[in-house]
C-alpha cells in the first residue's frame, strides 16, 4: 500500500483570493511517521527566500496561530481522503499584519519547525505581501489530501478510519491491535465493517522510519494458532485495516461418506470448495443435485448499512433472488442490495402513488400500482433505475375496468416474461400476459384467460434449480362447483395445466397467508402446526412449530428461519437453519449480545445476511455460511460416498501459528 500526500492553501480576504500549493519539507515524513499531528498552528513569515524540502524553518518567521479542524474525509469509499484545517482573523483582529509566506506546524513556540511552505504571488509569479485589512475577515484553509494506491493484500476499511486520520495528523495513538474476522469477501474491494466479534484480541508492534524521503511502517502480529479466514488491525478500537486469507487457505481433497436426512437432503463438511462426484451405495453417479451452502451461528456485522429508517409498518418486498430490498418510507422508494458484503442503495426516483407491490429479479424492477398504469419496469444500470417502455395497449383488460387483486412475475426461458394476474372482485379471473423485452422497450405479445376463474390465491417460483419457473392460481371453485379445488400452473416452456386436487385444499383450507419463494409455498394456518413449506417438485411437508404463536420470518432461499418469543413481558429471538427435515436446528449462540432484543422493530434475510431494524437504526449482520448441503437428493438411497475438496485456512493445525505485518510507505 502506497501513499502519497500533497496540500494546498487558500487565503480569502474581501475580493482577494489567492491560493497556493506548497512545499513540504522533510519535518512532515518524521511527524507522520509517528503519527503526530502537524498542522495545529499555521507559521507566518516575511522572507523572499525560497524554501526547500531540506530545510525546517521558516526564512523570516513573524507568528503563529493555532488552526481549527474544519473537516475531515476519512472513508475510502467517500471520494478524496483530506483534512481541512482553518484560522479565521475577525475584521478588527491583527489590522495591519503583513506575511507573504505560510507553513503549517505542531508547535505554536516561536519559530518552530514547519512542515510545509508557500510563497504568496500574484498572476505573474511575483511575491507579495498579503496585508490585514481593518473590516474585512480573513480567512485561510490549508487541505491535506492523501493519494492511495490500494492495491494489494491489506485493504483499508471503508467508513471512519483512524488509518487515515493519522497519516493525515488527525490521529496520534499508535495503539495497534489485531483480530480475527469472518468476513470472506476475498481481498477484492475495500468494505466497511465493525469490530469482529472474537473475543481475542492481540497486541501489534509498531515500527516507523524515515528514509529517502519515504516514510515506512511496520505493523506486526503475531496471531498464534487458530482457523483464520481474516485478520482485522484495529486502531483506537476501530477497524482500519482488514486481510482475508481466503487465497491462503491450502486445498485439501477428500472423500467420506455421508448419510441421507429425511427430504432428500444431504449435509456434509464445513468449507467445502468444490463437489467432485456424489454416487450411491451401488457405485452409480448421482445427477441433478442442488448444492448450497448454510451457516449455524453468526459473524461479524455493520452498522447502519442503511441510511433510511425502516419501520415494521413501511411496506417492503424482498426481491425472488433474495439480494434486494425495496421499501417505501416518507412518501419515497428506496431499494438496497447486497454486495460483497456492503449493503448498496440503488439510486430511484420511483412515485409511490398508488403503489401495490415491487417484484425485482436480476436487473429487473417491477413496480406495480392500482392506478393506470397499472405496470412500470426499470432495469439496474451503475446502481441506479434507468426506466423501460411499457406498452401493453394491445390487451383491453390492462384499464380500469378490471381490478387488479395480486399479480406475479416471472422470467421465461427465452428471456420474455411472464405475468399472471388476477382480475375482478366477484369472478376472479386468472389472466397470463406473455410480454417481451427489446431495445428498452417491454410489449405485450399475447394474453389469455385460464382455465380457472373463483382464484383464491395465487403464488410463484422463481428459477428454482429444483423446479423450472412457473405461476400458480388456486381455486375452490373449478367448473362452478363449491369446494372443488385444483392449481392452475403456468410453465417457462408456455405449457400448462390444472391439477393437484388435494394440494389445492391444502393450500386454502386453515391457511391465513400464504407466501411463495424459492421452490416452496409456505402456508401460515390458524391451527396448530401454524407453518408449512409445501416443496416443489415433491410436495412433501416441513412442518414447524416452535411457538403456540409464533412471529416467523423466512429466508428467499428457504435456509433460515427466524422466530419471535414474547414471554413474560420479556421479547427474544431464536433463529434456525432449515437443512435437517422437520428439525430446524438453533443458531450457535444466538445474535450478539450488544444488541438489545427488546428494541428489535422488524427482520429480513437478505442474502447472506440477517437485517435487524431497531429502534436506534439498522443493522446487517453476516451469516457463517461454512457448510454444505446437497439437495434434491434421491430418497431410496440412505448413504452416499462424496469426492471433494475442502479449503484448509491457515491456523488450523495445532502447530501452525500465524504472524503477519503489514507494511505501507508515506511518500510527499
Amino acid at each position: 500500500m502506497n501513499i502519497k500526500l500533497h496540500n494546498k492553501f487558500e487565503i480569502t480576504q474581501g475580493d482577494e483570493t489567492y491560493i497556493a500549493y506548497n512545499t513540504l519539507t522533510h519535518n512532515i515524513l518524521d511527524a507522520i511517521a509517528n503519527f503526530d499531528n502537524y498542522s495545529a498552528y499555521f507559521v507566518f513569515g516575511t522572507g523572499t527566500s525560497a524554501i526547500t524540502y531540506q530545510d525546517s524553518k521558516m526564512s523570516n518567521y513573524s507568528f503563529s496561530i493555532a488552526s481549527n479542524l474544519e473537516e475531515i474525509q476519512s472513508d475510502i469509499l467517500g471520494g478524496e481522503l483530506f483534512a481541512k484545517r482553518t484560522v479565521t482573523i475577525n475584521e478588527n483582529e491583527r489590522v495591519g499584519m503583513q506575511f507573504c509566506e505560510i507553513g503549517m506546524s505542531s508547535s505554536g513556540l516561536a519559530n518552530p519547525n514547519i512542515c510545509n511552505h508557500v510563497q504568496i504571488k500574484n498572476q505573474n509569479n511575483e511575491i507579495i505581501n498579503v496585508v490585514k485589512k481593518s473590516g474585512q475577515v480573513m480567512f485561510i484553509r490549508l487541505t491535506v489530501y492523501l493519494e492511495i494506491d490500494n492495491t494489494g493484500k491489506s485493504l483499508l476499511c471503508a467508513g471512519e478510519n483512524n488509518l487515515i486520520k493519522a497519516i493525515l495528523g488527525e490521529y496520534t495513538g499508535k495503539n495497534f491491535v489485531a483480530k480475527r474476522g469472518y468476513i470472506s469477501a476475498g481481498n477484492t474491494n475495500n468494505i466497511s465493517r465493525n469490530v469482529p466479534r472474537s473475543e481475542e484480541e492481540y497486541n501489534c508492534s509498531f515500527v516507523s522510519s524515515v528514509e529517502n524521503n519515504t516514510a515506512t511502517f511496520d505493523i506486526s502480529v503475531d496471531v498464534d494458532t487458530g482457523e483464520t479466514i481474516e485478520l482485522v488491525y484495529l486502531l483506537g478500537g476501530k477497524p482500519v485495516v482488514r486481510y482475508s486469507l481466503e487465497d491462503q487457505a491450502s486445498e485439501v481433497s477428500n472423500t467420506g461418506t455421508f448419510a441421507t436426512q429425511e427430504g432428500f437432503i444431504l449435509p456434509l463438511e464445513k468449507h467445502i470448495k468444490t463437489i467432485v462426484s456424489v454416487m450411491d451405495e451401488n457405485n452409480q453417479p448421482v445427477t441433478g443435485y442442488v448444492e448450497k451452502k448454510f451457516a449455524k451461528e453468526f459473524g461479524d456485522y455493520i452498522e447502519n448499512p442503511i441510511l433510511s429508517t425502516i419501520s415494521a409498518q413501511d411496506a417492503r418486498w424482498v426481491s425472488e433472488d433474495g439480494n434486494k430490498i425495496a421499501f417505501v418510507s416518507g412518501g419515497s422508494v428506496y431499494i438496497y442490495k447486497n454486495v460483497d458484503y456492503q449493503i448498496k442503495q440503488i439510486t430511484s426516483n420511483i412515485s409511490t402513488d398508488g403503489i401495490t407491490k415491487i417484484i425485482m429479479f436480476e436487473d429487473n424492477v417491477f413496480v406495480i400500482y392500482s392506478i393506470v398504469p397499472h405496470v412500470k419496469m426499470y432495469k439496474i444500470v451503475n446502481d441506479a433505475l434507468s426506466e423501460v417502455n411499457v406498452n401493453f395497449s394491445v390487451y383491453e383488460n390492462f384499464d380500469t375496468t378490471y381490478a387488479w387483486q395480486d399479480v406475479r412475475i416471472i422470467q421465461l426461458a427465452d428471456l420474455s416474461f411472464l405475468f399472471g394476474i388476477i382480475l375482478g372482485t366477484a369472478s376472479r379471473k386468472p389472466v397470463v400476459v406473455k410480454a417481451t423485452l427489446s431495445n428498452n422497450n417491454l410489449t405485450v405479445t399475447s394474453a389469455s384467460y385460464g382455465q380457472t376463474d373463483y382464484i383464491v390465491c395465487m403464488f410463484s417460483l422463481y428459477k428454482s434449480s429444483f423446479y423450472n419457473s412457473m405461476i400458480g392460481f388456486v381455486t375452490n371453485n373449478y367448473n362452478g362447483q363449491d369446494n372443488n379445488y385444483r392449481i392452475e400452473e403456468y410453465y417457462i416452456n408456455g405449457t400448462s395445466n390444472v391439477t393437484h386436487q388435494f394440494q389445492a385444499y391444502y393450500f386454502v383450507e386453515d391457511t391465513i397467508n400464504l407466501e411463495s419463494k424459492s421452490r416452496a409455498v409456505i402456508l401460515r394456518k390458524s391451527q396448530t402446526p401454524y407453518l408449512w413449506l409445501y416443496y416443489y417438485p415433491n410436495v412433501y411437508r416441513y412442518s414447524i412449530n416452535l411457538s403456540p404463536s409464533p412471529n416467523n420470518w423466512i429466508s428467499t432461499n428457504l435456509m433460515y428461519i427466524a422466530q419471535k418469543f414474547t414471554e413474560n413481558n420479556e421479547t427474544t429471538y431464536k433463529f434456525y437453519n432449515l437443512t435437517k427435515y422437520n428439525n430446524p436446528e438453533e443458531f450457535v449462540g444466538g445474535l450478539p449480545n450488544d444488541i438489545n432484543q427488546s428494541s428489535i422493530t422488524d427482520l429480513e434475510f437478505l442474502d447472506d445476511t440477517l437485517l435487524v431494524f431497531t429502534s436506534s437504526g439498522t443493522r446487517a449482520i453476516n451469516l457463517k455460511q461454512s457448510y454444505t448441503v446437497l439437495e434434491n437428493i434421491p430418497e431410496i438411497q440412505r448413504n452416499y460416498t462424496v469426492s471433494y475438496v475442502y479449503k484448509k485456512y491457515l491456523g488450523t493445525d495445532e502447530t501452525e501459528g500465524i504472524q503477519t505485518t503489514l507494511t505501507f510507505e508515506v511518500t510527499p
